[in-house]
């Protein structure tokens, strides 16, 4: 299965912490449950290294729309700031357009992927 997964990312403060536990998170995720993750976060962080790329929605929209219409389902990370993230609002509303299935994981599971 190859299982899309999303998260807040524009407005989170550390980004460098964030994407080591969102990356730790995917690879324990993937051997547990043996599917394969995909996530346009994964290029966000390179965008480190090149601070006039936008991280956005509006930047990342079709992008993120042609990866997730490709994959099984939607993983949604309810970490905070889930609820008022354009790009994650937008990611369920393109699951739920193609039938594609959503699940959530919230904050106290994502945790102990990061132990």
């Amino acid at each position: 299965m190859l299982m899309y997964l999303a998260a807040p990312y524009s407005r989170v403060a550390d980004k460098h912490i964030f994407m080591e536990k969102f990356m730790k998170f995917s690879a324990r995720y993937m051997m547990e449950k043996r599917v394969h993750i995909v996530s346009p976060l994964f290029n966000h962080y390179s965008l480190i290294h090149v601070p006039e790329m936008e991280t956005d929605w509006n930047a990342w929209g079709a992008y993120s729309e042609d990866l997730l219409t490709r994959c099984d389902g939607l993983i949604v990370l309810c970490l905070p700031g889930w609820k008022e993230s354009s790009g994650v609002q937008a990611e369920i509303d393109i699951a739920n357009k193609h039938g594609i299935l959503v699940s959530f994981i919230d904050e106290q599971e994502y945790n102990t992927y990061n132990r």
